[in-house]
Order: structure tokens, then sequence, then C-alpha cells
């Protein structure tokens, strides 16, 4: 399942609040069912996005750089040390967070300072790489030839089509990508083979 899918999930709560309490997941009482289910995959990546006591609409979720930031991990990302840059003027803050270190900065940092624009993460020799910027109108996923997610304005995420239909290294992506697009009001969000989406640009 590729991380895109959270989005999607969270999209659809608009502003239905989330809170985490003692380490689980809480809804309002009013909440249909169907939101418990379609949230209920996502809970792990949602729970690490929050802090103990914290009640936040999903919507915020998606609209805060920093709290994107972790919903769109890699799996054991935290587990390592990581690379941090967090823009809130042309050039970034650049930080070095030792293992396990990542979440609790970028929580307090929600909590206590205004929202960066971008923040970018990158994996221990440049094993990953996840850049995250506001406002959300698209993301993509790529997993070769090195991991990288990209989320935020749609003109740069058309740059990067552009760029990646124009790459010689485009073959090595072996069709493991995916493009991750809003949906309009009354309308579903939509994921897609990235390859397709990089064939339209060249068409």
């Amino acid at each position: 399942m590729t991380r895109l899918t959270t989005l999607t999930a969270l999209w659809a709560l608009g502003d239905l609040s989330l809170t985490r309490e003692e380490g689980k997941l809480l809804l309002p009482e009013e909440a249909p069912e169907e939101v418990f289910q379609a949230i209920r995959p996502h809970k792990a990546r949602v729970l690490a996005a929050l802090e103990d006591g914290e009640e936040v609409p999903a919507r915020a979720l998606l609209e805060d750089p920093r709290r994107l930031t972790l919903l769109l991990l890699p799996e054991g990302a935290e587990e390592e040390g990581v690379s941090l840059a967090v823009y809130r003027e042309e050039e970034p803050h650049r930080y070095l967070a030792p293992p396990g270190h990542l979440a609790p900065f970028l929580l307090w940092s929600a909590r206590h300072e205004p929202a960066p624009r971008r923040v970018w993460v990158g994996g221990a020799h440049g094993k990953w790489s996840l850049d995250v910027e506001t406002p959300l109108e698209a993301a993509l996923e790529v997993s070769r030839p090195l991991p990288h997610t990209l989320a935020g304005p749609a003109w740069r995420v058309e740059r990067y089509l552009h760029a990646l239909h124009e790459a010689t290294a485009l073959r090595a992506l072996g069709g493991e990508g995916y493009l991750w697009q809003p949906g309009g009001e009354g309308s579903a969000c939509v994921i897609s083979p990235l390859l397709e989406e990089v064939a339209h640009v060249g068409g």
C-alpha cells in the first residue's frame, strides 16, 4: 500500500477532529462507521502526527508540513538518524536528528512555532528523501532508483513529472510509483500509477 492512501483518508474526513489519548486514536462519537473503517488502516501514521492529548482536525494535519512529514515518513525512518531542513525564509535551518528525535522535534514545533513553508527530510547516506511544501495540491511517490516522496504545490509536482519524462533513468522506475491528486468538491481523491502520468507529460 502506498503511503499516499493516508492522504486520501484524511482528505475525506475534512474538518472532523482526531484525538490521541493514551496512545489511542479517537474520533467523535457522531462519526459514521464508514469513517472509522476508512481511517483504521492508517491509524499508526495518524498517531505519529499527534501528541498525546491533542485534538486536531483531519484537514489540519494535511496543511502543516511538519505533521504531513510525519504522515509520509518511510517505515523505520524514526529508527535511524536523519537530515532535516526547515524552510521559513529562502535559506533553510538544517539539523541532524538522532534516532527517535525527529517526531518529538516536529510535534513540539507544530505546537509552539509558526508553520514553515517547507520541510525536507533525508535518510542516512541518501537512502531516501521526503520533501513537503504547502499548499498540498498534489503528491508523488517514487520507489526507484532511490525512494523519494514529494508533496506540495501542483507546479512542483508537474515539474518533477517533466524531469522524469526527460530522464534516461525513467525505465529504472519499473512502474513503481504513484501520483496523488486531491478530490474536488463532491469527488474522491485519485491515486494513479506514476508512469502513466509521466507518459501523459510526453504525449
